[in-house]
């Protein structure tokens, strides 16, 4: 587990991260986030996010294929937006950009889950955007779907 303290108060850590079965290997910070990454023995990676203290994602891991087991070393190249784990092998995890800055411009008024197509709506300014719940892949852009903005 990770402890997170606060250098201001003299009582100890302020909360534990839950997560890793093995040691640690590593912690980086992302600078200009509030971002977190660690990585454990098993190859398993964590980012958390410092505002809420939770796990926003997992990479590797026991039940990966694309995992270091018994990894040494970690690191974090933001400028090449990817985390890089080191043992007998060496695992890559890169991200993606967006692929279209453009598709929440406007006002954002709320964000709809809907169960029963298991879909989220996003009315975004005149348009409402739909997004698969399951992949996150954008499904449908209703285009200019009222003549003002969507409240």
């Amino acid at each position: 587990e990770v402890l997170v303290w606060n250098p201001f108060t003299q009582y100890g850590p302020i909360h534990k991260l839950k997560g890793h079965d093995k040691q640690l290997v590593g912690l980086a910070c992302i600078p200009g986030s509030t971002e977190i990454v660690t990585c454990d023995a098993s190859g398993k990676v964590m980012i958390w996010d410092t505002r809420t203290y939770s796990c926003i994602q997992v990479l590797g891991g026991a039940m990966s294929k694309h995992t270091v087991a018994n990894a040494t070393a970690f690191c974090c190249d933001t400028d090449a937006n990817q985390i890089v784990t080191y043992g007998k092998q060496m695992a890559v995890y890169r991200s993606k950009e967006a692929v279209n800055h453009r598709l929440l411009q406007g006002r954002l008024q709320a964000v709809l889950y809907n169960s029963i197509f298991q879909v989220i709506v996003i009315p975004v300014g005149s348009n409402i955007n739909v997004y698969s719940a399951t992949t996150g892949a954008l499904q449908t852009i209703h285009d200019r779907a009222s003549n003002c903005d969507i409240t």
